[in-house]
């Protein structure tokens, strides 16, 4: 009996952890749209007047959907898992121009990231949750006012440290922990 109730607990645990996981990913889906639509707002409303800005608009366009794809798709795949998580898929990622690319896709939503020291260092990380966790970052800082994001990094030994400040309000004590106890589902 009591080896069924722990059974059962611990189902119902992952259960609740696979149904915070899904719903943040759904949340982390509102990032590459919102890109998507300013970049094509650009487009139609003529703010990219010249051939190089309207291809770096599409190219920005391509690599969110490409972004909104790929969380889609992983969404799906943990739907049907019985795990909180799948595995990281660590790659060799060169650190200043990942960063590089992350912000130049907030370009169009009138936040400016300033990349400061970031080392010309290679390090193993999974490409999809970095990218994933800066977006949140980035989207996060521009909704909730800020106008001017700072992304530096820090090589310690074998850790790289990275901050991320903006000049928006803040977030309160108590708003940021439950971010933290919402979003630390396993990754």
């Amino acid at each position: 009996m009591a080896a069924r109730l722990k059974t059962s607990l611990e189902a119902q645990s992952r259960q609740q952890q696979k149904q915070e996981l899904i719903a943040g990913m759904s949340h982390d889906l509102k990032s590459p749209l919102t890109s998507i639509r300013a970049y094509t707002e650009g487009l139609l409303d003529g703010v990219a007047k010249d051939e190089q800005t309207q291809a770096r608009y599409l190219q920005t366009i391509y690599a969110k959907e490409t972004e909104l794809e790929t969380l889609v798709n992983r969404l799906f795949s943990f739907a049907k898992l019985d795990l909180s998580e799948a595995p990281a898929k660590p790659e060799a990622l060169e650190i200043s121009g990942t960063f590089a690319e992350i912000a130049a896709g907030f370009e169009a939503e009138r936040l400016d990231v300033r990349l400061d020291n970031l080392p010309d260092e290679t390090v193993m990380a999974d490409r999809e949750l970095l990218s994933r966790c800066m977006s949140n970052l980035l989207d996060n800082s521009r909704k909730y006012g800020a106008s001017h994001v700072v992304i530096s990094a820090d090589i310690s030994g074998d850790t790289v440290s990275i901050s991320v400040s903006d000049d928006g309000p803040g977030v309160e004590a108590s708003q940021l922990e439950r971010s933290r106890s919402y979003k630390n589902s396993g990754h």
